[in-house]
């Protein structure tokens, strides 16, 4: 599995956004394997899969978004889709 981290969210409290925040996040994947795979986006797990695609060529293979710490961003969800297996969009690149 690819690993594509979410780090923080830096779109912030200060500026032009009168203290709201925008939901923009930064994101990296393995520097040594995929160095290019990175960004700021609302979006990261689908901006990394487009860029693994397009610059890598990689495709069918799985891909799961992942905090700074390692454990995976899908939380309580995961009990959903243990029972029944999960749609290719969410974990493939395609």
């Amino acid at each position: 599995m690819i690993k594509i981290v979410k780090g923080a969210e830096v779109d912030g409290p200060r500026g032009e956004a009168g203290g709201k925040r925008h939901g923009v996040f930064a994101y990296h994947a393995d520097p040594e394997l995929y160095p290019l795979v990175c960004g700021f986006s609302r979006q990261p797990l689908l901006d990394a899969c487009r860029q693994l695609k397009s610059l890598y060529g990689v495709t069918g293979t799985p891909v799961g978004l992942f905090r700074r710490d390692g454990t995976p961003r899908i939380s309580h969800a995961r009990s959903k889709l243990a029972r029944r297996p999960p749609s290719r969009s969410q974990t493939m690149v395609s």
